[in-house]
């Protein structure tokens, strides 16, 4: 069965609008229902200054490979003492401490439980996987050049009544910055992939209700910042509730 899915720095200007767009008539639709296959978002906490986070960024790629990044999907929040501009954003920092962050690298996976050390995360990412969920997310965009404006269609459905938060974030891969290797060695083209950049409907999302077996349908837009490279930009959506993220899914901008 489906269902239903109605989760910088301070110096990098952003322009957004949330939901909007969508006609009340238009927004929810009954559809047949199927399984939906669970993914899970793993919000890995870094800094440029943390010597330890290279590897867990390697640590968390091969988990990838195992299981495939449309199936684990990976967010690098720059956050804590030891992030810096640019990559280090408000919101990120927020974030690591609503999940009571107490150094890096370090993660929140699913929105489940509390942050995660390294050692943790193959486990519990195998566990989180296993997990059925009743919801499933489709997404489209549309990107406009000229401007740098960027529009994000966003379909929701679940095979369940469900109430939590619809969150859409932006990310950007490929961008070379400095990073502190160990033995305190400066890396200065070191490759950041998958950086948060910016949330595009709030800090902690909006509000969707699911009816069980109707879609639900929500527009967003966003000016892509001038020192992102749009070519690296993917959108990540996900949705979740007080029992964590209950799907999300990853588009690259365009595609």
């Amino acid at each position: 069965m489906k269902r239903i899915i109605p989760l910088l720095i301070a110096y990098v200007a952003i322009f957004f609008s949330s939901c909007a767009n969508v006609d009340e008539g238009d927004r929810y639709i009954e559809v047949e229902s199927s399984e939906a296959k669970r993914a899970v978002l793993v919000e890995e906490f870094t800094g440029q200054r943390c010597i330890n986070c290279p590897e867990a960024h390697e640590q968390l790629a091969q988990i990838q490979k195992e299981y495939g990044e449309d199936k684990v999907i990976a967010v690098c929040i720059h956050a804590s003492a030891l992030a810096v501009s640019p990559l280090k954003t408000k919101v990120g920092e927020e974030y690591y401490k609503h999940w009571n962050g107490d150094g890096v690298p370090s993660a929140i996976i699913n929105r489940s439980g509390r942050m995660q050390q390294v050692s943790a995360w193959a486990g519990i990412i195998n566990s989180e996987l296993q997990k059925p969920t009743s919801v499933s997310l489709s997404m489209t965009n549309k990107y406009d050049a000229a401007n740098r404006q960027l529009s994000i269609d966003v379909n929701a459905l679940s095979r369940e009544k469900f109430d939590g938060k619809l969150q859409v974030w932006i990310i950007e891969d490929g961008i070379v910055a400095k990073q502190l290797l160990k033995g305190n060695h400066v890396d200065a083209n070191y490759v950041h992939n998958h950086v948060f950049r910016a949330a595009v409907n709030g800090t902690w999302g909006t509000d969707i209700a699911l009816q069980e077996n109707v879609e639900a349908k929500s527009n967003f837009s966003i000016q892509l910042d001038a020192t992102w490279n749009e070519k690296n930009v993917s959108i990540v959506t996900f949705v979740y509730n007080d029992s964590g993220v209950q799907q999300v899914i990853k588009q690259h901008v365009n595609s």
